[in-house]
Order: structure tokens, then sequence, then C-alpha cells
């Protein structure tokens, strides 16, 4: 799958020996590794961050699913654009791991209509999901002096979803644990300025203890 990547052989056998010898996964495309961590933040950052821009985005358009969403041009250049010159430039992977490719089955894999990954699902618990995700990423753009304007985008897509409405007018549900709290703060704002000063003094989501 896509969002598959590279597993340490402790972690099958925590021993490293096979009784009858250690499978091919190989044959099967699996790659084996000694150590996994840069992999899992390519997946956090590429898939998980993305995954996350694309249902607040969509929960304001109006898309239901991430299909949906990819199958429209603009925003699946978005992601594209973002995953190569933002998020890829963080990463920290042996060279034998085309991030490239990843990002292009990545995206082929949200056009999967089969999938039907819902976006308002994606959406719930941003304020447990954005620290890890997005705000690390971008923390990792500034200490590499890289361009971060479409992960900032998400966050700033992430407040105005907090108001709950959609472009449209449609109402829906915030499901996260500070969900009210972090409502309240999204409607009561006179304006983006305060918007984003409320925000970011929401100290569980953005202290630098809570992105870490």
């Amino acid at each position: 799958m896509a969002d598959r990547c590279p597993t340490r052989s402790s972690e099958i056998d925590p021993s490293g020996r096979f009784a009858a010898g250690r499978p091919a996964w190989e044959v099967a495309g699996a790659q084996l590794v000694d150590d996994v961590a840069p992999f899992e933040i390519a997946k956090l950052r590429m898939l998980n961050a993305t995954h996350s821009t694309l249902a607040y985005l969509s929960m304001l358009a109006g898309f239901e699913t991430v299909s949906d969403a990819v199958s429209h041009a603009p925003l699946r250049t978005l992601i594209h654009a973002m995953m190569t010159h933002e998020i890829a430039p963080t990463l920290d992977v042996p060279a034998s791991f085309d991030l490239l490719a990843y990002r292009d089955a990545l995206l082929d894999h949200y056009a999967n209509p089969a999938l039907k990954h819902r976006c308002a699902q994606i959406a719930m618990d941003g304020s447990q999901k954005l620290p890890p995700r997005i705000l690390s990423t971008i923390q990792a753009c500034i200490a590499q002096g890289q361009p971060f304007e479409r992960l900032a985008l998400a966050v700033a897509v992430w407040f105005t979803f907090l108001r709950g409405e959609a472009d449209d007018g449609t109402r829906y549900p915030i499901s996260d644990p500070l969900g009210e709290r972090l409502a309240q703060l999204s409607l009561s704002a006179a304006n983006a300025e305060q918007l984003v000063d409320a925000m970011l003094a929401v100290r569980e989501v953005f202290s630098r203890s809570a992105r870490q």
C-alpha cells in the first residue's frame, strides 16, 4: 500500500532469527531496515499532514471524501506542491527511498474512490493531530530555512474549520477534546488577527512541549 513504510526486522522477530529461514518479503515489495524512525516521520508528514490538510479544506468546500477532494485539480496541485517543496526537503531518508515516487503513490492512493476516506472522520481531534503532523513539520521548515506557506495555510484552514460552518453555510459538528473551547474562540474573533492571537494562546496545541 502507498502508506506502508519499511519495517525493522526485529519487530517481526525480536531475536532476528527465523526457524525456517527468513521469508522473502522483499519479493512482495517489503523493505526491512535497521531504523524505521526516518520512515515513520516521512509517513507522518507526507501522508498524515496532507490528509489533515485535505480534510479541513474539504469540510469548508463541501467535499465528502478524500478522493472527491483530490479530483478537484486545485486541491491536488496544492497537496502535490506541499509534499514536493515543503515536506520532502525536511525529511532525512536513505537515498534508496524515493520520496517523489512516494508522493505520487500517495496521490494515487488518495484518488482511489473505493477507499472512501471520509473527510469528517479525518478532521476529528485536530488539536491532537495538528502538533505532530503539521506544526512539527513547520518547525522543521523553519529550522532549515525552508518555505512553509502551504503548511501555514493548513493551520489557517483549521482555525476556520473550527467555526463549524462550510463556505455554503452548511453546519457540521466539531469532534475534538477541546472542541467547545476552540469553537468559541474561533466564533468570537472579530477579525483574522484576533483569531490567530486567540488560537496561538491555546498552549495545549501551540506550546513547544505540545509540538514534540
